[in-house]
């Protein structure tokens, strides 16, 4: 038996059981046994007056219990009843005689509210245990009981609050490298928060809300804490999912009670990571429940002012998918951009997770920071982190520049395999590879047919640095060299491999945003459309075959260079073959030679 089915069974048992236990606590007075006629009642009387302990008289229903058997009679007239067996039984000392009172109105009313609560709670362990059957078979014990408590209105969520509660933050933006206009601007907030008074008086507002949106891991949560720490608040730090619920409701009176615990410790901080989670567009296909969530925080965002010493701070990776009314003054009143770091960035970024490793003397942060274009901070982080453990598992001293290398590539292509590669593998990865780097615009670093990852093998692209803006022209370009791995397998194996699927997924999702939503394309003209569901089937089929279009245009510019590079990667092929991975340099000197 199941966690889930074994819990259901415990709680059946103990419900039913405190179910008897209250309505016979109120109704025990309509004793339960065998009935007998009054003449026949008074004879037993009559013969075992001795050996009666206990009568329990309510208005004209009486229970007799003789000889451990209980007798039940109606009476017509309960007073000279009591009376006459009390004068029948005078002698008898261990009789027990008990006389009800006609239940009154107030009682009856009492009796029907309390039959309501039961067939209320009834129907609410009934809705648990439906709704319990379509989760998932092996939920914990605990989490089907947290469930529970939920279902029959003892959500416990007000107690967990304090456990997503840190009091005392002890990151400051010194702590924070890089992001220096972000840091600026949550400054400015900050100085608000500690001189509201002045800040009244001029007549400024602070803003009640906080957007933060970049792409991942570029530092949106710290910022956050770091305003916390810069001001001393405490910070109620939430990922936006565990707002939801799956009971209906629950969700809504989760954030009801957040934001009323924020004003009794304010002033405070509440942080929402992944805000697009839940707050996508009510426009959209959601279900209702997520609507309704939706406009809780909404209302919720509006229930309160600076004043309140309440900050909300939400962070996104997709805010082109929140609901537009999240975004408007009074709720999100300022919305702070955090772009991917440049390479002064990068090197402060570094420099700060440098601090507490033990590096060799001819690392160079500077030069690991110009090679890292396009990073976020938590992969720099991550870089250092992974050398380290090199570094403990060779029981060196110091990391060394190889360590670094090694994790740069770990966290850009995952982690090497020791899985030995058969001879046509290597030759159908080494093709690929060739086919991409034969088809890049951008200088390359590296070749390699070692297996990280789910991948065969890999091409380091030289890319130049961080661009925050895409043109029509590189995504052209950058299209072609997703397309050269497969082509080249086409043309030199006469065959393809399900190697390539990322690659496909990548052009065709490059090639379709080029089209919707940067409105690129000469065919459709300058549209935007975030979604297909709220457009025509009409302009659906033009958008698609435009899409096609521009994957059929790629795929035939690809195919012209490698058919024109065929001998060339063949020849390369053999070469990476050998040594499983080929430098920029190296490449390109092999390139040179053989064109000779």
């Amino acid at each position: 038996m199941n966690n889930k089915k074994a819990l259901q069974m415990i709680l059946f048992v103990l419900l039913s059981a405190v179910s008897i236990y209250l309505v016979a606590s109120f109704l025990g007075i309509i004793a339960v046994g065998t009935s007998v006629s009054y003449s026949k009642a008074i004879q037993m009387i009559d013969e075992k007056s001795n050996n009666i302990t206990k009568v329990t008289v309510s208005d004209r229903i009486v229970s007799i219990t003789i000889d451990s058997i209980r007798y039940i009679t109606v009476v017509p007239n309960a007073e000279e009843f009591i009376e006459d067996i009390m004068e029948k039984t005078k002698d008898n000392k261990n009789i027990d005689i008990s006389f009800y009172r006609p239940v009154k109105i107030y009682s009856k009313v009492i009796l029907l509210v309390l039959f309501i609560f039961v067939i209320k709670f009834w129907g609410k362990v009934f809705k648990f245990f439906k709704k319990a059957n379509n989760t998932d078979k092996n939920s914990s014990i605990s989490d089907l009981y947290n469930d529970f408590k939920s279902t029959i209105g003892f959500n416990d969520f007000s107690e967990k609050i304090k456990e997503h509660v840190v009091e005392n933050v002890e990151v400051s933006f010194e702590d924070v490298a890089g992001l220096e206009t972000a840091k600026e601007i949550l400054k400015d907030i900050a100085k608000g928060i500690l001189d509201a008074e002045k800040y009244e008086e001029y007549g400024a507002k602070l803003p009640s809300g906080i957007l933060l949106e970049g792409a991942s891991g570029t530092g949106k949560t710290l910022l956050a804490k770091a305003l916390a720490g810069e001001v001393n608040v405490p910070f109620i730090q939430y990922s936006a999912t565990e707002m939801m619920n799956k009971w209906f409701g629950d969700g809504e009176e989760n954030i009801r009670k957040l934001f009323d615990y924020a004003k009794e410790i304010s002033p405070c901080i509440i942080f929402f990571d992944e805000i697009d989670s839940i707050a996508t567009s009510r426009k959209e296909n959601v279900q209702s429940c997520q609507k309704t969530l939706v406009n809780q925080l909404l209302v919720s965002l509006d229930g309160f002012t600076p004043r309140d010493g309440v900050i909300f701070i939400a962070a996104t990776n997709f805010i082109e998918s929140l609901d537009t009314a999240f975004k408007r003054p009074g709720r999100l009143d300022k919305i702070v951009h955090i772009d991917l770091p440049n390479a002064e960035e990068r090197e402060a970024i570094l420099m700060v997770h440098a601090k507490n490793k033990k590096l060799a003397s001819d690392i160079n942060i500077k030069e690991l920071a110009c090679n890292t274009s396009g990073l976020s901070g938590a992969e720099l982080a991550n870089i250092l982190n992974e050398a380290t453990l090199m570094q403990l598992k060779s029981n060196q001293e110091f990391i060394t520049a190889l360590d670094i290398n090694e994790a740069h590539r770990t966290v850009l292509f995952g982690t090497k395999s020791n899985k030995k590669m058969e001879a046509k593998d290597k030759y159908l990865s080494a093709i690929h590879e060739l086919g991409h780097a034969f088809t890049s615009q951008d200088t390359i670093k590296e070749i390699a047919i070692i297996p990280r990852g789910s991948m065969g093998g890999y091409t380091w692209h030289n890319h130049p640095e961080y661009e925050s803006y895409l043109t029509a022209k590189k995504i052209q370009k950058d299209l072609i060299c997703f397309l050269g791995g497969t082509v080249a397998e086409r043309l030199i194996l006469d065959d393809i491999s399900t190697g390539a699927q990322n690659d496909m997924e990548r052009a065709w999702k490059i090639a379709y945003d080029y089209v919707s939503k940067y409105g690129m394309s000469e065919e459709i003209g300058p549209i935007s459309i975030n979604s297909m569901e709220c457009i025509s089937e009409v302009t659906k089929e033009a958008i698609l075959k435009e899409t096609k279009k521009m994957i059929d245009s790629a795929f035939e510019e690809a195919t012209k260079i490698i058919r024109d590079k065929k001998e060339l990667i063949k020849y390369v092929a053999e070469k990476l073959m050998n040594k499983e991975i080929l430098y920029g340099d190296e490449f390109y000197e092999i390139i040179s030679k053989k064109s000779i």
